[in-house]
């Protein structure tokens, strides 16, 4: 999730990953942010030094996260809406009652 209240002027231009939580993923480049959203260009001919001519859809901070950024996992039902590593748990058959 991208933070409204750490967002800087240098993160405009940044590319994103949009994902409500269902479909496919789909990158974006972060245009501009109010204090509820955060818009997001996406899809723009493929001429992406030019996005800022593009409008910027209106996206919820919580469906964002910075691409090729180290992973704050945030799970749901074992996988990382982030980046879908799946989270399997520590396996203690083999470990005594005091390491449990």
């Amino acid at each position: 999730m991208i933070k409204l209240d750490q967002l800087k002027e240098s993160d405009k231009g940044r590319d994103v990953i949009y994902y409500p939580g269902y479909g496919d993923k789909e990158i974006g480049r972060l245009k501009s942010w109010n204090d509820h959203n955060i818009f997001v260009v996406f899809h723009c001919n493929g001429e992406w030094d030019r996005y800022q001519e593009y409008t910027g859809q209106s996206t919820k901070p919580e469906h964002l996260t910075f691409e090729n950024e180290d992973c704050e996992h945030e799970w749901v039902k074992s996988r990382c809406i982030n980046c879908e590593e799946l989270w399997e748990p520590a396996d203690f058959s083999g470990a005594s009652e005091g390491d449990r």
